[in-house]
């Protein structure tokens, strides 16, 4: 329940056009842009994507959306689990 709490607030700063609190102190405490090694680019690349913000929007709504519906159907299924 408080993962999906977490998301759900994630979910609410990316439709508001709120930057992420750690994101926005991590920037103030490099006090410049990334400029890493070859190895560091590359990694860097694979896990922070370059895409338009509302991507980002609709991928935090889907995945709250996802979350949510699962934890329905698994409150289900697990009942359902014991019982048998």
């Amino acid at each position: 329940m408080v993962h999906l709490g977490a998301i759900m607030f994630i979910a609410a700063e990316s439709l508001l056009g709120i930057a992420c609190p750690l994101t926005v102190w991590e920037y103030a405490l490099r006090g410049q842009p990334f400029a890493g090694g070859f190895i560091e680019r590359w990694i860097d690349q694979l896990l922070f994507y370059d895409a338009p913000p509302w991507v980002f929007t609709v991928a935090y709504v889907a995945f709250c959306r996802a979350r949510a519906c699962n934890l329905d159907s698994g409150a289900t299924d697990s009942a359902e689990a014991r019982t048998r």
